[in-house]
């Protein structure tokens, strides 16, 4: 099992956030984003969908090694080391 990075590290730990609900100005951003992206084929999956959606909505930064939501538009994204 590998440990995590030292960014990973100091972003993760110690975990003192909330976790945000998929609410309707989160469903309502995840139509415009899937809408977004559905004209010239870069679609991501349904669920980075979503966590793009509740980011957009709440103004926050999307900390991840998920590289799909670079697709994204207006959406603050720190991606990590793998």
């Amino acid at each position: 099992m590998r440990r995590p990075s030292r960014r990973s590290r100091r972003c993760t730990s110690p975990w003192s956030g909330e976790v945000l609900p998929f609410d309707e100005g989160a469903a309502r951003e995840a139509t415009r984003i899937r809408d977004e992206l559905r004209p010239d084929g870069s679609m991501i999956p349904t669920p980075d969908v979503m966590i793009a959606g509740v980011v957009r909505a709440t103004g926050g930064t999307l900390v991840t090694r998920d590289r799909d939501v670079i697709a994204v538009d207006d959406l603050d994204v720190l991606l990590l080391d793998e």
